[in-house]
């Protein structure tokens, strides 16, 4: 892991997607319902008496849970070894539904209706309704990203690709392939001032949101993570988050954080008002206040094999724990 659903708030998934891709799938289970904090359900993720207070509920998954992703009513986490999409139910933080997709799954961004296997490079449009999936396409989506722009569902290939496809949000069936200039960068791919730019580098590749291209411009992508809510930032390895005027791309806010040390392992996520939550490695997550820049220590996580995902969504911080396949429900105010 859109943003046509209001607790969306996207965590950047590229990099990590990236990683993932070494990662082998393993076979397909069933997620299991949740345990209090207090449980031996917290596996590798550690025990009773090292689990953060915060941690209000654990939720057990199929294999190597990594992103997550919530919709207005549920929140969905992609199990990259299982290759299964689970549903979890915010009210009862149980697993009330689950569907096979493939091998090595990441989802799009901003919704969980898309996800891309990285074993073939497709990618598939699932019915969260029918739990089943619907349209799979080759698109080069290996280490990329996929976002859905009103109808259209924009998959921006991968380093080891070429390009980008334009898929009918609805109905998976392909609208246009995009011949980017160079390999893919896996985006991220965003829509600013009526144009989709997608990303990775200097000069951008822009789009009308039909798919019209407006050449080559010179906006600077480097180190964007997907928009939270409405708002865009930079993240560089300098750990200087900046946060973007959506219009112009031009710095309005920069707040010194710690640095991630390099492409694969750091993770951001929001409420879209503010508030950030940023994981400069694998093992800390840090509670940024943009309006007085402060930056605090939140918690400490067990080390794990794949970085761990992270997504603000109904109060709460969700963390996937990749080799414990759990995942946490956090209360980010204790």
């Amino acid at each position: 892991m859109r943003s046509v659903h209001p607790l969306v708030f996207g965590a950047t998934a590229i990099t990590a997607a990236l990683l993932l891709t070494a990662c082998s799938a393993g076979s397909a289970g069933q997620g299991s319902p949740n345990d209090s904090p207090s449980s031996s359900g917290a596996s590798s993720s550690g025990t009773a008496g090292n689990i953060p207070p915060s941690v209000k509920a654990i939720i057990h998954t199929d294999h190597g849970p990594a992103q997550v992703v919530a919709s207005s009513d549920a929140i969905w986490v992609a199990n990259h070894r299982g290759g299964t999409l689970a549903k979890i139910d915010p009210a009862t933080n149980r697993v009330v539904g689950s569907v096979t997709v493939g091998g090595e799954l990441n989802l799009s961004d901003n919704d969980p209706a898309w996800a891309c296997t990285n074993v073939d490079s497709k990618a598939h449009h699932i019915d969260l309704t029918a739990m089943s999936v619907t349209s799979s396409t080759t698109t080069g989506c290996n280490g990329g990203s996929i976002r859905v722009i009103g109808n259209t569902a924009w998959s921006a290939a991968g380093p080891d690709n070429v390009g980008a496809t334009l898929l009918d949000a609805t109905t998976g069936s392909i609208r246009a392939h995009l011949a980017l200039p160079t390999s893919g960068s896996g985006g991220p791919v965003v829509l600013t001032h009526a144009r989709v730019l997608i990303g990775g580098g200097n000069p951008t590749a822009a789009y009308t949101p039909t798919g019209k291209s407006l050449g080559m411009l010179p906006i600077d992508m480097t180190w964007l993570v997907p928009p939270i809510g409405s708002d865009l930032y930079r993240v560089p390895d300098s750990g200087v988050i900046t946060q973007l005027d959506p219009t112009t791309l031009k710095p309005v806010l920069t707040i010194q954080a710690p640095k991630h040390s390099d492409d694969w392992n750091w993770a951001i996520t929001g409420d879209g008002h503010g508030h950030l939550w940023y994981r400069p490695d694998y093992t800390h997550i840090y509670s940024i206040d943009t309006a007085t820049r402060q930056v605090t220590l939140l918690m400490t996580l067990p080390w794990e094999e794949a970085p761990t995902g992270i997504q603000y969504a109904f109060g709460s911080l969700w963390i996937t724990n990749f080799d414990a396949d759990t995942v946490w429900r956090v209360d980010p105010t204790t």
